[in-house]
């Protein structure tokens, strides 16, 4: 299928701006299917909404569907939205600049899956290829996300899309951190705040990536969510309406410490819970995509 006509299928939740030059979407829903064509019109549903401008009733799961569809539906869609966004700062985002995928200079993010022995140290590109590499193969495997009606979704579907959604938060802290100055260069801020105030509403909701995982853009998610941070003598950096540009990058924590000191990682994580069988290599990573200070 050419990228004309993928786009042409259904395009995504967010409206993307029609002098930009990055539009061929990563995925597509099947829509030869049954199931695709149920996704397609789930898709319709969540624009809907969205076009009212509403964004917090656009995740909530209609009336009588299947939280699983829903699931699908928006793994696709998202997926497809960050990896235009990324699209956006793939030319500056190289491995000279960022030997080490991460947000800023606290959060390191390590890459693990099935196929590595330890977690692997890879720059920003290189981590964000196989991460987009690793969430196309589970979409074209029918056993994960299948597109038949007589198929089942696996029993651990919710977690393996939570992994997926973690995943996709990396990105996102990435380029905040990183590249956000360069987004407002290309006068793309307002998109990437409305796309990232969309995927924190929606895996909130679900209870799909806990705080302490979203912890590296605490400061913005609150901005965009308009809630107060819980500290109370941490400022607000900048206005919560979307259309406002947020600084190139969150405030960092600041350490002061005599040299040889290590500093000690200030976030406390909950105990996890038992990993299940499938994802031993998801609690190693876990341990070494830590944040460091």
């Amino acid at each position: 299928m050419s990228a004309a006509n993928q786009n042409s299928e259904h395009g995504t939740l967010h409206e993307w701006p029609s002098s930009n030059k990055k539009q061929n979407l990563k995925h597509t829903f099947k829509s030869g299917t049954l199931r695709g064509k149920h996704r397609l019109k789930l898709m319709t549903i969540a624009k809907k909404t969205l076009g009212t401008g509403d964004i917090a009733a656009a995740v909530k799961l209609p009336e009588g569907e299947d939280k699983n569809e829903w699931f699908a539906m928006h793994v696709v869609d998202f997926y497809n939205e960050i990896s235009l966004l990324y699209g956006i700062v793939a030319e500056i985002d190289t491995a000279e600049r960022f030997p080490v995928m991460g947000a800023g200079k606290k959060y390191e993010y390590h890459w693990a899956d099935v196929t590595t022995q330890k977690p692997l140290k890879l720059s920003a590109p290189d981590y964000v290829d196989r991460l987009f590499t690793w969430i196309e193969d589970q979409l074209n495997d029918e056993r994960i996300f299948p597109t038949t009606l007589e198929a089942q979704f696996p029993a651990n579907f919710k977690q393996r899309v939570s992994r997926i959604f973690r995943r996709l938060f990396r990105v996102y802290a990435h380029i905040y951190y990183s590249h956000f100055e360069y987004i407002i260069q290309q006068s793309a801020q307002a998109h990437v705040n409305s796309c990232f105030k969309h995927f924190v509403l929606f895996v909130k909701e679900f209870g799909l990536v806990d705080d302490v995982e979203m912890e590296p853009l605490r400061d913005v998610i609150n901005e965009l969510l308009q809630t107060r941070d819980p500290r109370p003598d941490k400022p607000r950096t900048y206005e919560s309406d979307p259309d406002v540009s947020p600084p190139p990058a969150p405030v960092e924590p600041q350490h002061h410490a005599d040299p040889g000191h290590q500093v000690a990682d200030e976030l406390v994580r909950p105990k996890p819970a038992p990993p299940q069988p499938d994802d031993v290599h998801e609690e190693q990573e876990k341990c070494c995509c830590c944040i460091i200070c």
